[in-house]
Protein backbone atom coordinates (compact mmCIF):
# COMPACT_ATOMS: atom_id res chain seq x y z
CA UNK A 1 0.00 0.00 0.00
CA UNK A 2 2.99 1.86 0.68
CA UNK A 3 3.66 2.16 -3.47
CA UNK A 4 0.06 2.78 -4.49
CA UNK A 5 -0.38 5.85 -1.73
CA UNK A 6 3.10 7.50 -2.88
CA UNK A 7 2.15 6.98 -6.89
CA UNK A 8 -1.57 8.73 -5.58
CA UNK A 9 -1.05 12.60 -6.93
CA UNK A 10 -1.08 13.92 -3.48
CA UNK A 11 1.21 16.69 -4.44
CA UNK A 12 -1.20 18.09 -6.84
CA UNK A 13 -4.42 17.05 -4.70
CA UNK A 14 -3.23 18.89 -1.62
CA UNK A 15 -2.63 21.90 -4.13
CA UNK A 16 -6.74 22.12 -4.49
CA UNK A 17 -8.68 24.94 -2.96
CA UNK A 18 -11.70 22.07 -3.46
CA UNK A 19 -14.91 23.54 -0.67
CA UNK A 20 -16.83 20.52 -1.45
CA UNK A 21 -20.38 21.94 -1.22
CA UNK A 22 -19.52 25.25 -3.70
CA UNK A 23 -20.22 24.51 -7.72
CA UNK A 24 -17.80 22.25 -9.15
CA UNK A 25 -16.71 24.85 -11.89
CA UNK A 26 -15.02 27.12 -8.19
CA UNK A 27 -12.37 24.78 -7.68
CA UNK A 28 -9.46 26.33 -7.16
CA UNK A 29 -5.87 25.26 -7.57
CA UNK A 30 -2.58 26.53 -6.19
CA UNK A 31 0.10 27.57 -8.66
CA UNK A 32 3.51 27.96 -8.35
CA UNK A 33 6.33 26.53 -5.38
CA UNK A 34 5.18 29.00 -2.98
CA UNK A 35 2.27 30.48 -4.15
CA UNK A 36 -0.94 30.95 -2.64
CA UNK A 37 -1.76 32.21 -6.36
CA UNK A 38 -5.09 30.48 -7.50
CA UNK A 39 -6.65 29.68 -10.77
CA UNK A 40 -9.68 27.88 -11.39
CA UNK A 41 -8.84 24.15 -11.52
CA UNK A 42 -11.07 22.96 -14.76
CA UNK A 43 -8.86 25.54 -16.71
CA UNK A 44 -5.30 24.53 -15.54
CA UNK A 45 -2.96 21.72 -17.27
CA UNK A 46 -3.29 19.44 -13.52
CA UNK A 47 -6.75 18.52 -14.40
CA UNK A 48 -5.44 16.74 -17.40
CA UNK A 49 -2.65 14.83 -15.59
CA UNK A 50 -3.39 10.99 -14.20
CA UNK A 51 -4.44 10.73 -10.70
CA UNK A 52 -2.04 7.84 -10.32
CA UNK A 53 1.10 7.08 -11.55
CA UNK A 54 -0.45 3.12 -10.88
CA UNK A 55 -1.95 1.20 -13.94
CA UNK A 56 -4.76 0.80 -11.20
CA UNK A 57 -8.54 2.11 -12.93
CA UNK A 58 -11.00 1.54 -10.02
CA UNK A 59 -11.23 3.47 -7.09
CA UNK A 60 -13.03 3.02 -3.64
CA UNK A 61 -13.58 6.18 -1.72
CA UNK A 62 -14.68 6.72 1.75
CA UNK A 63 -15.55 9.44 4.27
CA UNK A 64 -13.10 9.22 6.53
CA UNK A 65 -14.95 11.35 9.31
CA UNK A 66 -17.64 8.92 8.73
CA UNK A 67 -15.62 6.15 9.23
CA UNK A 68 -13.85 7.29 12.26
CA UNK A 69 -17.48 8.02 13.98
CA UNK A 70 -18.23 4.07 13.21
CA UNK A 71 -15.01 2.95 14.47
CA UNK A 72 -15.69 5.09 17.79
CA UNK A 73 -19.17 4.10 18.10
CA UNK A 74 -19.05 1.20 20.96
CA UNK A 75 -23.01 0.43 20.52
CA UNK A 76 -24.26 -2.89 19.75
CA UNK A 77 -23.91 -3.55 15.99
CA UNK A 78 -27.86 -3.64 15.64
CA UNK A 79 -27.57 0.18 16.89
CA UNK A 80 -24.28 1.53 15.66
CA UNK A 81 -23.88 4.46 13.51
CA UNK A 82 -23.52 3.11 9.34
CA UNK A 83 -21.00 5.79 7.39
CA UNK A 84 -22.57 5.96 3.77
CA UNK A 85 -21.77 3.24 1.37
CA UNK A 86 -18.28 4.12 -0.57
CA UNK A 87 -18.01 5.18 -3.73
CA UNK A 88 -16.72 2.82 -6.40
CA UNK A 89 -16.14 4.17 -9.47
CA UNK A 90 -13.42 4.10 -12.48
CA UNK A 91 -12.90 4.00 -16.21
CA UNK A 92 -14.58 0.78 -18.43
CA UNK A 93 -11.72 1.06 -21.01
CA UNK A 94 -8.99 -0.08 -17.96
CA UNK A 95 -7.06 3.51 -18.07
CA UNK A 96 -6.99 5.22 -14.96
CA UNK A 97 -8.64 8.10 -14.32
CA UNK A 98 -7.59 12.32 -14.87
CA UNK A 99 -7.63 14.59 -12.34
CA UNK A 100 -10.75 16.02 -13.93
CA UNK A 101 -12.35 12.54 -13.56
CA UNK A 102 -11.55 11.50 -10.69
CA UNK A 103 -12.56 15.18 -8.63
CA UNK A 104 -15.34 15.50 -10.60
CA UNK A 105 -16.82 12.55 -9.33
CA UNK A 106 -15.71 12.52 -5.70
CA UNK A 107 -17.35 16.08 -5.78
CA UNK A 108 -20.99 14.68 -6.64
CA UNK A 109 -20.37 11.84 -4.38
CA UNK A 110 -19.70 14.68 -1.28
CA UNK A 111 -22.65 16.15 -2.52
CA UNK A 112 -24.92 13.75 -2.16
CA UNK A 113 -24.13 12.85 1.72
CA UNK A 114 -24.14 16.88 2.53
CA UNK A 115 -26.36 16.50 5.49
CA UNK A 116 -24.30 13.27 6.48
CA UNK A 117 -21.47 15.23 6.24
CA UNK A 118 -22.27 18.18 8.24
CA UNK A 119 -23.83 16.44 10.85
CA UNK A 120 -20.90 14.50 11.40
CA UNK A 121 -18.69 17.31 11.58
CA UNK A 122 -20.40 19.28 13.38
CA UNK A 123 -20.46 16.70 16.10
CA UNK A 124 -16.56 17.18 16.14
CA UNK A 125 -16.41 20.70 15.77
CA UNK A 126 -17.56 21.41 19.62
CA UNK A 127 -19.33 23.93 21.40
CA UNK A 128 -16.89 26.41 22.65
CA UNK A 129 -15.77 26.66 26.53
CA UNK A 130 -15.07 30.69 27.03
CA UNK A 131 -12.82 32.28 29.49
CA UNK A 132 -14.81 35.13 31.86
CA UNK A 133 -13.14 37.30 28.99
CA UNK A 134 -15.11 35.93 26.20
CA UNK A 135 -11.94 34.14 25.11
CA UNK A 136 -12.41 30.97 23.68
CA UNK A 137 -10.33 28.63 25.67
CA UNK A 138 -11.49 25.18 23.82
CA UNK A 139 -14.03 23.03 22.73
CA UNK A 140 -16.67 20.60 24.46
CA UNK A 141 -17.24 17.64 22.12
CA UNK A 142 -20.90 16.09 22.78
CA UNK A 143 -21.84 13.15 20.35
CA UNK A 144 -25.23 13.60 18.91
CA UNK A 145 -25.21 17.81 19.16
CA UNK A 146 -23.82 19.93 16.24
CA UNK A 147 -22.29 22.93 16.99
CA UNK A 148 -20.96 24.42 13.66
CA UNK A 149 -22.31 27.70 12.46
CA UNK A 150 -24.32 27.77 9.39
CA UNK A 151 -21.57 29.56 7.49
CA UNK A 152 -18.82 27.18 7.83
CA UNK A 153 -16.94 26.04 4.41
CA UNK A 154 -15.72 22.16 4.57
CA UNK A 155 -12.97 21.60 1.88
CA UNK A 156 -10.79 18.79 0.91
CA UNK A 157 -7.84 17.98 3.43
CA UNK A 158 -6.15 14.80 2.69
CA UNK A 159 -6.37 11.73 1.24
CA UNK A 160 -4.74 8.10 2.22
CA UNK A 161 -4.75 4.43 0.35
CA UNK A 162 -6.15 2.24 2.82
CA UNK A 163 -6.00 -1.00 0.88
CA UNK A 164 -5.65 -2.02 -2.79
CA UNK A 165 -6.47 -5.28 -5.36
CA UNK A 166 -5.29 -6.34 -8.55
CA UNK A 167 -7.74 -3.66 -9.97
CA UNK A 168 -8.96 -1.19 -7.02
CA UNK A 169 -7.33 1.38 -4.73
CA UNK A 170 -9.20 1.82 -1.45
CA UNK A 171 -9.36 5.78 -0.18
CA UNK A 172 -9.75 7.51 2.68
CA UNK A 173 -10.34 10.74 2.15
CA UNK A 174 -10.51 13.46 4.79
CA UNK A 175 -11.72 17.13 5.22
CA UNK A 176 -11.33 20.27 6.83
CA UNK A 177 -14.38 22.74 8.28
CA UNK A 178 -13.32 26.39 8.79
CA UNK A 179 -12.33 27.37 12.27
CA UNK A 180 -12.80 23.69 13.71
CA UNK A 181 -9.11 23.92 15.11
CA UNK A 182 -8.81 26.89 16.96
CA UNK A 183 -5.30 27.24 17.02
CA UNK A 184 -4.98 27.25 13.35
CA UNK A 185 -5.72 30.43 11.18
CA UNK A 186 -7.77 30.04 7.79
CA UNK A 187 -4.38 31.08 6.03
CA UNK A 188 -1.94 28.68 8.08
CA UNK A 189 -4.28 25.72 6.93
CA UNK A 190 -3.72 26.41 3.27
CA UNK A 191 0.16 27.23 3.83
CA UNK A 192 -0.19 24.05 5.48
CA UNK A 193 -1.30 22.02 2.53
CA UNK A 194 0.67 23.62 0.39
CA UNK A 195 3.90 22.56 2.52
CA UNK A 196 2.65 19.37 2.55
CA UNK A 197 1.93 19.05 -1.91
CA UNK A 198 5.81 19.88 -1.76
CA UNK A 199 6.70 17.32 0.70
CA UNK A 200 4.75 14.66 -1.84
CA UNK A 201 6.19 16.00 -4.81
CA UNK A 202 9.58 15.45 -3.12
CA UNK A 203 8.57 11.69 -2.13
CA UNK A 204 7.08 11.13 -5.60
CA UNK A 205 10.58 12.20 -7.56
CA UNK A 206 12.64 10.23 -4.58
CA UNK A 207 10.40 7.04 -5.28
CA UNK A 208 10.48 7.54 -9.08
CA UNK A 209 12.39 4.66 -10.57
CA UNK A 210 14.35 7.27 -13.02
CA UNK A 211 15.73 9.42 -10.50
CA UNK A 212 19.12 9.50 -9.14
CA UNK A 213 20.97 10.16 -5.94
CA UNK A 214 21.14 13.67 -4.61
CA UNK A 215 18.74 14.53 -7.27
CA UNK A 216 19.38 18.78 -7.19
CA UNK A 217 17.17 20.72 -5.05
CA UNK A 218 16.40 23.42 -6.84
CA UNK A 219 14.92 21.02 -9.65
CA UNK A 220 12.61 19.24 -7.11
CA UNK A 221 9.40 21.44 -8.24
CA UNK A 222 10.80 21.16 -11.67
CA UNK A 223 7.55 18.74 -13.09
CA UNK A 224 4.98 21.30 -10.98
CA UNK A 225 6.55 24.44 -12.67
CA UNK A 226 6.25 23.11 -16.31
CA UNK A 227 2.50 22.03 -15.46
CA UNK A 228 2.36 25.88 -14.12
CA UNK A 229 3.63 27.06 -18.18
Amino acid sequence: MEVEDRRLRKDLLYRLHWNIFAALEDIMVSVGTNSQELVRFFDHTSANELVTDSSLSWFEVRIKECENKRAFDLSAESCRYRPPAPLKFGNEMGSTLTMRQFVTGVHAYLNTHREEIIAVKGEFYGRPLLSSDGTEIGREIMIGHNFMPNDIDIFFKNILVIGTDSQTLELSLGLHAEGENQRETTDEFWAKQLRDAAMHERRRLDGDANSVQGFPPELLHLAWSNLSK
